[in-house]
């Protein structure tokens, strides 16, 4: 599974000391003394005043530290935003090769592709409706769900995922489903940039942040904010798998 993979890398930081850990309403930052890492806040519902009970746990803490309490519930979503976050925080972005920023060009989508796209990136739709031949949004504010779909019946050339899928649990489901698809794109903050952790997964390309102004990014995930605010003070990294 990936988020074993993504434990046991992160276990080689750590030494490494967390800066700060912000969950904000709409991403959460985790600034190291490796880098900054950023990762989808899922939150559903509240059932008390407390969203996270570990709050309080992570500022000043190692790496080797912070795994001890995100392993007593790895399944936990709290903990798995967290764990995106850290281990984004360790990228080395000199060792990766950038096929550039724009994922929708790089991905060759052809005029006769069925696109699916599994969460909703709005900045990216006229692109995508311009190169193909249909655009199918599997989101469940859109109506429809991954779990809608059979194996059989996932008929596209082409997916992009959310890397959100990384968190809520559902991203091996959806592999499965798009193994024998010609293009596969995991996209957003969240996308964990390590091509070895998805070659069983037929991905074919990983899209994901490199955070710039971290000061500024820190700022807006603190005051709620999300990619159209915090996407200025990143560079967009395409990694081919």
């Amino acid at each position: 599974m990936i988020i074993k993979k993504i434990i046991e890398k992160l276990s080689h930081f750590g030494n490494v000391k967390i800066i700060r850990l912000v969950i904000g309403l709409g991403y959460t930052v985790a600034h190291t003394e490796t880098g900054l890492g950023l990762s989808y806040t899922m939150i559903s519902r509240k059932d008390s005043c407390t969203v996270n009970p570990t709050a309080g746990s992570f500022a000043g803490r190692t790496i080797k530290e912070a795994l001890e309490i995100i392993n007593r519930d790895p399944d936990n979503i709290n903990n798995r935003t967290i764990l995106i976050a850290l281990f984004n925080s360790t990228v080395d972005f000199d060792k990766i090769t950038n096929s550039g920023g724009d994922a929708v060009g790089i991905m060759d989508i052809k005029p006769g592709d069925e696109v699916f796209m599994i969460g909703y990136f709005e900045p990216l739709i006229a692109s995508i409706k311009s190169r193909c031949k249909h655009l199918t949004i599997i989101e469940e504010r859109h109506g429809l769900t991954t779990g809608e779909f059979k194996e059989e019946d996932w008929k596209s050339e082409v997916n992009i995922i959310t890397s959100t899928s990384l968190i809520n649990s559902s991203f091996e489901d959806i592999a499965r489903k798009c193994k024998k698809s010609r293009i596969n794109c995991l996209m957003g903050p969240s996308t964990i940039l390590e091509p070895e952790f998805f070659k069983e997964y037929n991905m074919s390309y990983l899209a994901g942040l490199k955070p710039l102004n971290y000061d500024r990014i820190i700022e807006i995930v603190s005051e709620g904010g999300g990619t159209k605010l915090f996407n200025k003070y990143c560079e967009k990294i395409v990694v081919k798998c």
